[in-house]
């Protein structure tokens, strides 16, 4: 699995990068932090970067992760 890394603003935390996947115009991905908890966050390529935003509008991040739990229950029934 690969491993990203991101600065809080304070010190860097080591997340598990569990999925990707893009929702109209945005791309988003599902991240496993060290202590077992899942953030979706939104992101956008930049070069050979990869730049992490939290969404900030909750409707928006509540639709996203609507559709994420979706999509994972898609594939446990392709299972």
């Amino acid at each position: 699995m690969e491993k990203i890394i991101l600065n809080d603003g304070t010190k860097d935390i080591e997340f598990d990068l569990l999925d990707t996947f893009g929702v109209e115009d945005k791309e988003y991905a599902a991240l496993l932090s060290e202590d077992e908890e899942i953030y979706i966050m939104e992101f956008e390529v930049d070069g050979e970067d990869a730049v992490f935003k939290t969404i900030e509008n909750k409707k928006e991040f509540d639709e996203i992760l609507a559709l994420y739990i979706e999509l994972l229950d898609e594939l446990g029934e392709e299972q």
